[in-house]
C-alpha cells in the first residue's frame, strides 16, 4: 500500500506543480518564516472557530490545536519570564501574544481560573 501512495505522490509532484506552488508563496522548509507565520495564521482561524463552536479557547490537549495552543503557553511563558524560548521562536511575537490575548487565550490557565473564581 505504502509504494503505491508514493507512486501517487510522485506522479503530482512534477516540476510545473512546484512551480505553481512557489509562485503563490509555497516554502518546501517549515522553519522558513513565511511558512511559520501562515501555520500561525491557520491555528488562529482553527482556535477562532473552536472559540466561535464553544464560547472559550480553553482546548483540552489531545486535539491539533489544544497541543499547539498548550506548547504555545509554554513558550509564551518562557518568555514573559525572561527565559530562552526554544519552540516557535519566530512566532512568538508581541503582535501574535497580543492577538491570541485578543481572541481570550489565557496563558497560565491555573491563576485565570482562580481570578475568575474570585470575581
Amino acid at each position: 500500500k505504502a509504494g503505491k501512495k508514493i507512486t501517487e505522490m510522485a506522479s503530482i509532484v512534477t516540476d510545473e506543480n512546484i512551480k505553481r506552488m512557489e509562485d503563490i508563496g509555497a516554502s518546501w522548509n517549515p522553519r522558513d518564516e513565511n511558512s511559520a507565520a501562515l501555520a500561525f495564521d491557520g491555528r488562529c482561524e482553527q482556535l477562532s472557530a473552536f472559540k466561535e463552536q464553544h464560547g472559550h479557547c480553553n482546548v483540552k490537549q489531545g486535539t491539533g490545536i489544544g497541543d499547539w495552543l498548550n506548547g504555545y503557553r509554554v513558550q509564551v511563558n518562557k518568555k514573559k519570564a525572561g527565559k530562552k524560548i526554544t519552540k516557535f521562536v519566530s512566532i512568538v511575537t508581541d503582535e501574535n501574544i497580543k492577538r491570541l490575548e485578543d481572541m481570550g487565550v489565557c496563558w497560565n490557565l491555573r491563576v485565570d481560573f482562580d481570578e475568575r473564581c474570585e470575581q
